[in-house]
């Protein structure tokens, strides 16, 4: 039970930390076109 629920909030981080660095790379991008 206890490592399950370290698997899942690991995996929401990884998760959440993939979608920022995304944006942030387009808004990267954004800005360097512009």
């Amino acid at each position: 039970m206890i490592v399950n629920l370290k698997d899942l909030s690991i995996n929401e981080l990884q998760i959440s930390i993939q979608l920022l660095s995304k944006s942030a790379g387009l808004l990267l991008l954004f800005n360097f076109l512009h």
